[in-house]
């Protein structure tokens, strides 16, 4: 249950207090009523397909998450070399995410230590074993920062500075960081530290097995933490990455000695369940305002295209699916994650469960431009309307035809004020895809004109191979093929074949007329070769081979 302590003294000492002071900043202890509700971030593109003239109109929205109250998130995580560099990049990828999630709902700010072992240099700038990466922000890129290599004996940080030793895990560092994070802090705050270990060694030491030590030194500095912040601090979420059953324990006993009745601790085998316990103790706690409600994706097709199936009730298939993180989409269902309506060519798809700021939703049309259209196409038009098939973008000049009509949105309901927010879609162009058939002669001395014959078309037409209509003089036509030296795909007269977008080439295959001289004895003995090659050739004779008694041969 989240704690509200701090915010409770304060509202028995000021009753009529609306805002708090931070840093000379007011900020509301709850969102007022929002009458003009953003819409979310969405997006339409056309994507060509592999099937000519076949594209997939791609409706997309990502979710947002709501905070009710301006809080604050301190995220202390553990580097040290023993939790494995992909564990870290697992671990601190959530982080990222999550904290990103956390800026765009206005209401948090965030901060991340990262600590590891004692640094042995006492010169070091990081001789106390910890770093604040980020403090009290609000700008995304700041989070890139911690993906940073794991703690070895020679690391630097993203600065270039040495940063501690993978010989131990300094929890007294880690309490040390969150003390300079929240020095001047006013926000009730949220905690969550991770660890993969028990402490055992401190700053300066110079032996990395003193864990009794070490973790009594780690047990009197998160004491002194808590003391000096205990008011701010709402929540202290402790997850430890267990891998064959370690021993945790202590993890456990300091969350629950120091923290109490705020504290939780959870334990992880791997990087990705830590990453996953992470975000549900986040959204508990700080996403409290719940997350993007009745998303609704509305799309009308014009007249320019058609569906290219439809399902059971006439409607235009569709497919939707939901990616997380940018991880690979997985498909929704029909009456248990979305509702689709559809009416006078226009489709509604509306999700049944909230959208979170990590989730991306996106709703694939497939469709095919009308005859009509591509008649246009083939005669040379190239569409009277304007935007970037990739972004919708008008500025960007490129013509084709619009695969939608009327204003098409992107909407949504605020779980905290129940006001709708509305993204209007932009409008990508369908570019239709025309080929063309050419016929060449593939000889230089051949003769005749194709011309005639040369098909524009469709992309995705079929059309007839017609007959040679070249001559090459002493050559015999074989068949047409598409590649002029034969080892592409062959063609004759009357085959089909479907055209691909842009110029298909096919090239007449020639085969030398065959042509020998052949020598006669002519009443002498012995062999000569004939004399082969092809007609037309100039050749060399084959040295005479006869012989005939008492006669010579007269060359």
């Amino acid at each position: 249950m989240k704690q509200r302590k701090w915010l409770s003294r304060m509202a028995a000492t000021a009753a009529a207090m609306a805002t708090l002071l931070t840093g000379g900043v007011v900020a509301g202890t709850a969102l007022a009523a929002d009458t003009d509700e953003p819409g979310l971030t969405a997006s339409k593109t056309v994507t060509a397909t592999d099937k000519p003239n076949v594209f997939d109109v791609n409706l997309s929205a990502t979710g947002r998450d709501y905070a009710k109250n301006k809080e604050h998130a301190l995220f202390v995580l553990d580097r040290t070399g023993s939790v494995g560099q992909s564990e870290y990049d697992e671990i601190a990828n959530a982080v990222r995410s999550l904290g990103r999630r956390l800026m765009a709902t206005g209401q948090v700010q965030v901060s991340v230590v990262l600590f590891a072992g004692g640094a042995r240099e006492k010169d070091s700038a990081w001789y106390d074993g910890y770093e604040n990466m980020v403090t009290h922000s609000t700008d995304p890129a700041d989070l890139d920062r911690i993906m940073v290599p794991v703690s070895t004996t020679t690391t630097t940080t993203h600065n270039g500075v040495f940063y501690g030793s993978e010989y131990g895990t300094n929890w007294e560092a880690a309490f040390d960081g969150a003390s300079n994070v929240m020095a001047h802090e006013q926000l009730p705050t949220d905690v969550f530290f991770f660890s993969d270990g028990h402490p055992n060694t401190w700053a300066g030491d110079s032996d990395a097995v003193k864990e009794e030590e070490a973790y009594s030194r780690a047990l009197s500095r998160a004491k002194e933490f808590a003391a000096s912040y205990g008011d701010h601090i709402q929540n202290f979420t402790s997850i430890g990455l267990q891998r064959d059953n370690q021993d945790l324990s202590k993890l456990e006993h300091l969350s629950k000695d120091v923290f109490g009745a705020k504290a939780k601790i959870e334990f992880a085998s791997d990087g990705g369940k830590v990453g996953s316990d992470l975000e549900a103790n986040v959204e508990s706690e700080l996403m409290d305002g719940g997350f993007a409600k009745d998303v609704t994706l509305t799309d009308q097709l014009s007249g320019n295209v058609k569906p290219v199936s439809t399902d059971t009730k006439g409607r235009p298939g569709l497919s939707v699916r939901m990616s997380t993180d940018g991880k690979t989409p997985v498909a929704l269902a029909e009456g248990k994650d979305y509702e689709y309506a559809y009416s006078n060519n226009r489709m509604s798809v509306k999700l049944l469960n909230q959208l979170k700021g990590s989730q991306t939703v996106t709703v694939m049309i497939p469709v095919k431009p009308t005859d009509k259209v591509l008649q246009q196409a083939v005669q040379g038009q190239t569409g009277p309307d304007v935007g970037d098939p990739n972004t919708g973008d008008l500025s960007a000049g490129k013509h084709g035809w619009y695969s939608n009509t009327g204003t098409n949105t992107v909407t949504h309901v605020s779980p905290n004020t129940g006001s709708t927010g509305t993204s209007t879609l932009p409008k990508p162009v369908i570019p239709v895809q025309v080929a063309k058939l050419l016929y060449d002669k593939n000889a230089t001395k051949a003769t005749g004109d194709m011309s005639k014959s040369t098909v524009t078309a469709p992309a995705g037409s079929e059309q007839t191979i017609v007959a040679n209509g070249f001559t090459n003089t002493n050559y015999i036509f074989t068949g047409w093929n598409t590649q002029a030296d034969g080892q592409g795909k062959t063609y004759s007269k009357g085959d089909k074949l479907t055209l691909p977008a842009g110029t298909t080439v096919l090239y007449a295959q020639w085969k030398r007329i065959p042509a020998s001289i052949h020598y006669d004895p002519n009443g002498g003995t012995g062999t000569t070769d004939d004399t082969k090659g092809g007609q037309g050739d100039t050749t060399t004779l084959t040295p005479n081979g006869f012989s005939k008694e008492c006669w010579l041969f007269d060359s």
